[in-house]
């Protein structure tokens, strides 16, 4: 999978791989580039180029990401726990299928406008549902994942952002 980065005001777009986005000397680079702040270690120093809001929209995306996969793994004891709440037989798979979705889109700075909408939606209806099964203490986590997307909705890249990433893969 390859990124194109282009800063806006100029003509020709740097064709990136995904995983050197992903890397230390990338955020050096980048770091350095348009911050002019980057230290020469790329030791532990490199992890300031990752800012507040994008750590919250990784951790968020990761947790979603485990759920949903446990809950499309439907152990025995989350199917009960469903089947008790009187939820539809298959709904675990609906569950863990938005929940996969939503890391996927927080993954994608495109789309992770539609993913933070996504998580918050689903953080609400766990809210709901603990709630009406008056187990609030077990509603804290998905309160907390709501309140931390708060922070990840500034890592919605906008318009005039100096740094842009398109999907150059080509279909078929």
């Amino acid at each position: 999978m390859a990124f194109c980065a282009a800063p806006i005001g100029l003509l020709k777009p740097a064709i990136l791989p995904l995983d050197t986005v992903l890397t230390s000397q990338y955020l050096y680079h980048v770091t350095k580039q348009y911050h002019g702040s980057a230290k020469k270690s790329l030791g532990t120093k490199t992890m300031n180029a990752i800012s507040f809001p994008f750590l919250t929209t990784w951790l968020i995306g990761t947790v979603l990401m485990v759920v949903g996969i446990i809950n499309i793994a439907g152990p025995r004891k989350l199917r009960e726990t469903y089947a008790n709440w009187e939820f539809p037989p298959r709904f675990y798979l609906v569950a863990g299928v938005f929940e996969v979705t939503a890391a996927a889109f927080l993954a994608v700075p495109e789309l992770r406008l539609w993913g933070i909408v996504l998580a918050g939606l689903i953080g609400f209806g766990a809210v709901v549902t603990l709630f009406n099964q008056r187990r609030y203490l077990s509603a804290v986590p998905a309160i907390i994942l709501m309140i931390a997307l708060l922070p990840a909705s500034l890592a919605v890249p906008y318009e005039a952002h100096p740094l842009h990433y398109v999907n150059t893969l080509r279909a078929g």
